[in-house]
């Protein structure tokens, strides 16, 4: 009985692909970038979220405040009012005018009261605080910032947000698949090299050993047609390109 057998080992280094690596590379580095400019993105919106709340709290307080001042002063009109109405100089209906007025503000502490609360339930969610927790809360509308700079500071947001940011890059990542999606029509250019170890062995007489032998060369592989899949890859990507230019 004879046997024979063949172990063949190879290598394959890419020289030209028409520019796909290149391409994958520097796409890939877009995306990191672009996910750099969506963590930034997302802690500018939680840092926003809570000095909206913080100074809606704030607003709520001194609401609370202005509403308590008027309640004691009303307390004590009305507490007059019914001496001068039982002195008889008065009728019941100036009295009842300032109950209502009383009742007023009696219902507008009560919504600044719950506004309260719940602003600082929201305020400890966004921070992560328990719900129920009390955090202290300082700072008045007098510590409010008035920017009188206003055109300037838009220009600066133009070049600095990260919104923005993440819109032009995401052009870059379209122009990218366009040059991805022209790449497929290049040729691609392909190095290769082969050692092979035969048994029996064709070089010494077809002895019962093994003899080796090895190749190299070079692939070249030029697409001819895909029955327009490339074509519609390529009007895909440039649609995709217009649409990010557009946003």
């Amino acid at each position: 009985n004879t046997h024979s057998f063949l172990l063949n080992g190879g290598l394959t280094q890419p020289i030209f692909l028409g520019g796909k690596i290149l391409r994958y590379y520097k796409m890939s580095k877009i995306v990191e970038e672009i996910q750099k400019d969506r963590k930034e993105l997302s802690e500018d919106e939680v840092l926003y979220e809570v000095e909206k709340i913080y100074w809606k709290l704030i607003s709520l307080k001194e609401k609370k405040k202005l509403a308590d001042s008027y309640k004691r002063m009303l307390d004590t009109l009305v507490s007059e009012l019914k001496n001068v109405y039982e002195e008889g100089i008065i009728i019941r209906n100036d009295l009842l005018k300032a109950q209502k007025k009383q009742n007023e503000v009696a219902y507008k502490q009560f919504k600044a009261e719950n506004g309260i609360r719940l602003a600082r339930m929201a305020l400890n969610q966004i921070v992560g605080l328990p719900m129920d927790s009390v955090p202290a809360i300082s700072g008045t509308l007098d510590d409010v910032r008035v920017f009188t700079d206003r055109n300037d500071m838009i220009s600066k947001a133009i070049n600095s947000r990260p919104e923005i940011s993440v819109l032009d890059k995401s052009i870059q990542l379209a122009d990218q698949s366009v040059k991805l999606a022209w790449s497929r029509f290049l040729p691609n250019i392909i190095a290769t090299a082969n050692y092979s170890f035969v048994n029996p062995n064709p070089y010494n007489g077809f002895a019962n050993e093994f003899g080796g032998d090895y190749s190299v060369g070079i692939t070249c592989r030029i697409p001819i047609t895909s029955w327009g899949d490339r074509v519609f890859s390529l009007k895909s990507s440039k649609k995709a390109r217009e649409i990010a230019r557009i946003n």
